[in-house]
């Protein structure tokens, strides 16, 4: 192999060094790897950096000295930006209640449910939730509301929906079970957690007609709420909405798409 070639498949092997380096400090960001692959993405990302820029260290004009110091200069500085990369992506340690699914009903409630009795014609969802995250789930407290929206076609569901939901989460933040969090559940990693959601209106027989066969629609938005061991809050936020036959989680519009965000309120061990 001619000396050209040989220097021009280095150059290809150093320039996808680089590209690897990008590739990986870029899946570290996405935050999918935890805190062991960070950790091995950092170390992979110091490998790559001393081999792309070896060219630099290795020069055949420099003693022996000069080599060793630029090679522990070179390695210095790739453990200090993989070592500052790592510090800003580290993940955190948290809980994370994920919301499994919701199965919704509409017809005749006429119980008592945390001592309220609901009679009449109602919309209930009832949710599951599990805590995916070794970290124990303390103190988790739900809330939701159900909205009804026109539905005569899928535009006007979802600008319905983009108006619900603004006015569904400003109501929440005001809740007092997400404010004062009174109840005291916990959900290790596996757990699943159930909650129930009911209409606070009754429906009459034409909306229950109407729900059951599409012109109407049941919109649904609900927060949980929890606490880590040290005691800081997070929550995790939830939409759906059904009509007829058909049921669905969807992405909350408006800005409220949120799992295990770590909210503002004070941390508070128990």
């Amino acid at each position: 192999m001619s000396k050209q070639r040989k220097e021009q498949r280095t150059r290809r092997n150093r320039g996808l060094s680089l590209a690897i380096t990008l590739a990986l400090a870029l899946f570290g960001a996405s935050g999918k790897p935890g805190q062991v692959g960070i950790t091995v993405i950092g170390v992979g990302m110091v490998l790559c950096l001393c081999y792309a820029f070896s060219d630099w260290a290795s020069k055949a004009s420099l003693t022996g000295v000069e080599k060793s110091g630029r090679w522990i200069v070179l390695l210095f500085v790739s453990c200090v930006i993989c070592a500052a990369y790592a510090w800003k992506f580290w993940p955190e340690e948290k809980p994370v209640m994920h919301i499994v699914d919701f199965a919704p009903r509409v017809g005749p409630f006429g119980r008592a449910t945390n001592g309220v009795t609901y009679s009449g014609n109602r919309a209930w969802v009832n949710v599951r939730a599990m805590n995916t995250a070794p970290p124990q789930a303390w103190r988790i407290n739900p809330a939701g509301r159900i909205k009804m929206l026109p539905a005569p076609d899928s535009h006007t569901l979802y600008v319905a929906a983009e108006a619900a939901t603004d006015q569904v989460f400003s109501d929440l933040r005001n809740d007092p079970i997400l404010v004062d969090m009174p109840n005291h559940s916990v959900s290790p990693q596996g757990a699943e957690f159930a909650m129930q959601v009911i209409s606070d209106q009754a429906l009459s027989e034409d909306e229950v007609r109407r729900v059951m066969s599409g012109d109407l629609a049941l919109f649904l938005g609900g927060i949980i709420k929890y606490k880590d061991a040290g005691g800081c809050v997070y929550k995790t936020e939830f939409c759906g909405y059904w009509r007829g036959n058909t049921h669905d989680m969807m992405q909350c519009s408006s800005g409220h798409s949120a799992e295990a965000v770590r909210t503002n309120d004070d941390c508070t061990p128990e």
